[in-house]
């Protein structure tokens, strides 16, 4: 059995920076059910931060609800760079392993939202 192997902060900073989602797409296209579609990173960076903020607030998981509040207040990082900066930044191994197996589930599905039209 082939074991999985999670996905770096560096990897999620990747995909999220390459996620259709984030393209705008026109009228026609099939991916957005023919009307004009586009998310806006910056929004969509905030829901995801302050749900996770609230699932390990509530969970008791105080390192990552810490974690990622910082992120949401601190001011000239880009998502990108937080992102990446959570390979070395000072968390348990654990808390690390589920803060990216969380961000992985998220931002891949972004990067396949829509990509039927778009190859």
């Amino acid at each position: 059995m082939a074991e999985t192997v999670a996905r770096s902060g560096f990897d999620l900073a990747r995909l999220w920076a390459e996620a259709p989602a984030f393209l705008t797409h026109g009228a026609g296209c099939s991916c957005a059910g023919h009307v004009a579609m586009h998310l806006d990173p910056r929004a969509v960076e905030a829901d995801v931060l302050d749900y996770l903020a609230e699932r390990y607030k509530a969970s008791s998981q105080a390192e990552l609800a810490r974690f990622v509040a910082d992120r949401n207040a601190a001011r000239g990082v880009t998502f990108a760079s937080w992102l990446i900066g959570i390979d070395s930044a000072a968390l348990t191994v654990s808390a690390r392993t589920r803060l990216l197996a969380d961000l992985d589930a998220t931002i891949s599905s972004l990067a396949h939202a829509g990509g039927g039209g778009h190859s």
